[in-house]
């Protein structure tokens, strides 16, 4: 129940929650009932969702197949919720193979995702702040995994330095809580 969910957090004086919303397969497939409801049960609530625009889980989060598909669902989202949200997160832990629908990670292919994605994004909301996907903390150097310093250097030599504004990052590591 989303609107239980969402006053709950913010009686517990949260005021802005990251939200999943997973990419249909196909900007045609994408169906809105659920993401509706959700951004309408967070504006009630008076908590501000910023959405991480994500793989399918059911396809163990693989990119998608023709970018620029994902690059319109990404703009309709924008379209559809802008004024409700300031920011949009494109994808989550693209350096980890479990999140790459078990290929070797590949920054290059999210440089180009999350570019064509944030330009979608800008086009139908002019204010939206891109956030690079959160990577996660691991020390391996491919190609399954791969650290966080050696993929942003290839997301930087890929040419997506002007494609998002802010990078976020996972505080938690290893064997520390």
């Amino acid at each position: 129940d989303p609107e239980a969910t969402l006053r709950a957090v913010r009686d517990a004086g949260i005021q802005t929650v990251k939200q999943p919303f997973f990419y249909p397969g196909s900007a045609e497939a994408a169906d809105w009932a659920m993401s509706d409801r959700i951004m309408a049960a967070a504006q009630d609530a008076g908590v501000i969702l910023v959405p991480l625009l994500d793989g399918d889980p059911a396809a163990d989060y693989a990119p998608p197949e023709d970018i620029a598909d994902f690059a319109a669902w990404a703009g309709a989202f924008a379209a559809r919720y802008g004024a409700q949200t300031g920011a949009y997160i494109i994808w989550d832990e693209p350096n980890l193979t479990s999140h790459w629908g078990l290929q070797p990670v590949n920054p290059p292919a999210y440089a180009a995702l999350l570019s064509a994605a944030a330009a979608a994004i800008r086009a139908a909301d002019a204010g939206a702040i891109i956030v690079a996907a959160p990577l996660a903390p691991t020390v391996e150097t491919g190609p399954g995994n791969l650290s966080e310093p050696l993929f942003l250097r290839e997301l930087y030599e890929g040419g997506a330095a002007d494609a998002f504004d802010v990078l976020a990052a996972k505080p938690y590591g290893f064997e520390s809580s």
